[in-house]
């Protein structure tokens, strides 16, 4: 009924910052957003599968070793890769049951799946990052919004997982 709709709505809507991007909200609590996520995703509008990784084949770095060098090595890999696939995919389009054997796989998968390593040089925050960015800021109505998005832009890798960004 509408009337449990709205109660879900008014009980997920604490949350709904562990429901968007980064550019638009940062959660500063992540290890809070799991609960939240599996009971609000029908309210926020996610559908999302869980999936069980398999355990990577035992010759996976063979298989994904030069995949730049050649389309049959790339091909070998990306078949290695593939059960492995949601490991690369958002949370709230797939969810992984088992993410600690992830890490195999995306050691080894990163090229096929267009996740190459990088290394950036993160630069000094810029001085209105603090008024700009003050908290409330994620509003759609506020106007700081895409200006704080801009400005953080630059440190982004900061928020990304260190398999996929290092920062120097």
């Amino acid at each position: 009924s509408d009337d449990k709709w709205g109660q879900c709505d008014d009980a997920c809507r604490p949350a709904r910052c562990c429901d968007e991007d980064i550019a638009v909200c940062k959660v500063l609590n992540p290890h809070l957003c799991e609960a939240y996520e599996i009971h609000c995703a029908i309210v926020w509008g996610d559908s999302f599968h869980e999936v069980t990784i398999p355990d990577p084949p035992r010759d996976l770095d063979r298989k994904c070793a030069g995949v730049g060098l050649s389309d049959d090595r790339r091909n070998t890999c990306d078949n290695a890769c593939r059960p492995a696939q949601c490991c690369d995919e958002d949370i709230e389009a797939c969810k992984v049951l088992n993410p600690s054997v992830c890490e195999a796989y995306e050691v080894h998968c990163a090229e096929v799946w267009g996740d190459a390593y990088q290394e950036v040089n993160v630069p000094a925050a810029p001085a209105e990052l603090e008024t700009v960015c003050a908290p409330g800021y994620s509003t759609s109505q506020d106007p700081n919004r895409s200006q704080c998005s801009d400005l953080c832009y630059m440190a982004k890798c900061c928020d990304e997982d260190i398999d996929a960004c290092k920062v120097l």
